[in-house]
């Protein structure tokens, strides 16, 4: 089984947007909770930034999607890797297409595909530096930066599977480098405002 994940940036003239393959996502977990369980963040503090009053019945909201993504930060990668990327087609057209019916022209992934065809160790290093910017925005800006995320994941031999959830925030992020290797591991975890049942939409 082999996943995709495309985050895009909300000001798509900048061109930033995030394209990890499946050479660099180690796990990926898409869960969908409800806050009755997590006493520890009150509803009311999550809501605030929608509402200007507390709300007290909270029956509409049920639900919040998370997914979390463990992946890898290169510092080397072996040709033989670069061969198998070059000779695999990255997206899959249903996901180009689904795409493109999202966003029109204005998400241009072309850059992307070619530096993983040609240059994934470069991609890598984009991707964590791209990561890494916006946990900076969030944590230091202390400026929310919503992204759209779409998640392809494609059993063997059959049509992708595709996962679509607007307004994503990072709500944790951390690295773990092996200093001697310089390669490493991060885990980023997403999750969305407001909490409610439609977030997740899926072909």
């Amino acid at each position: 089984m082999k996943s995709k994940i495309i985050v895009i940036s909300k000001d798509t003239d900048k061109n930033d947007h995030i394209l990890l393959s499946s050479k660099e996502i180690i796990d990926i977990n898409l869960n969908i909770f409800s806050y009755d369980l997590l006493n520890k963040e009150p509803l009311t503090e999550l809501y605030n930034e929608y509402y200007n009053e507390k709300k007290e019945n909270t029956s509409k909201y049920e639900s919040e999607p998370e997914v979390i993504i463990t992946g890898k930060i290169l510092n080397f990668y072996s040709k033989s890797m670069q061969q198998e990327l070059k000779d695999m087609d990255f997206l899959d057209k249903k996901t180009k297409d689904f795409i493109e019916s999202k966003f029109g022209k204005k998400v241009d992934l072309k850059l992307k595909e070619d530096l993983l065809a040609n240059n994934f160790l470069k991609l890598n290093k984009e991707n964590i530096f791209e990561i890494s910017k916006w946990e900076y925005t969030q944590e230091y800006v202390n400026e929310k930066n919503y992204r759209d995320v779409v998640i392809e994941i494609v059993p063997v031999e059959e049509n992708p599977m595709i996962f679509f959830l607007e307004n994503m925030y990072i709500y944790e992020y951390s690295e773990n480098i092996e200093v001697e290797k310089g390669n490493g591991t991060y885990k980023l975890v997403l999750r969305k405002n407001p909490i409610i049942k439609e977030n997740i939409e899926y072909l």
